[in-house]
């Protein structure tokens, strides 16, 4: 089995800016529950169905869950970014097309990071301000906005794997 190259690949200013995003975003997730939790009700949303209103309640303790949750994916894809070589690849890697196929997949794997770090902060801030009784929940379009671009990223960073192969 031939391996994949290593090579080391430098950070654009998006890539950094994408890195700032992910990280406050995740920063304000662990930071949000700690604030709100000593005012909320004992009984939170603990799950939204597909309409976006909260179809089940459980203790706000709970709370600290999905703020887990998105600490250990964010840091898991952090470590996995760096290393692109690891990959599977819908194309074919070689020595020429390395650094481009590996610059593409690793803003791919950045942008689904903070892409669901903000998405993790956005439902547990609708968490508690549904618990509040300031919102009814994630909103109707909310499954429907992030499946679009959740897919739209993946197929547009497939796309421009197989243009630049």
């Amino acid at each position: 089995m031939a391996r994949n190259p290593k090579i080391k690949i430098k950070l654009g200013t998006m890539d950094i800016i994408l890195e700032v995003i992910g990280f406050l975003a995740i920063l304000c997730l662990v930071i949000l529950p700690m604030y709100h939790y000593k005012s909320l009700p004992e009984e939170i949303p603990r799950h939204f169905g597909l309409d976006g209103k909260p179809d089940a309640y459980g203790s706000k303790s709970m709370l600290y869950t999905l703020p887990g949750i998105g600490v250990i994916m964010y840091i898991a894809l952090w470590i996995l970014n760096r290393f692109p070589h690891l990959f599977n690849y819908a194309v074919s890697i070689t020595k020429d097309n390395a650094k481009s196929q590996y610059k593409n997949a690793s803003k791919l794997i950045r942008y689904l990071n903070t892409f669901l770090a903000i998405v993790f902060l956005y439902i547990t801030h609708s968490t508690i301000q549904t618990a509040y009784g300031n919102k009814d929940g994630l909103g109707e379009f909310f499954i429907f906005i992030f499946l679009f671009v959740i897919t739209g990223g993946i197929i547009f960073f497939l796309l421009r794997s197989f243009e630049r192969r």
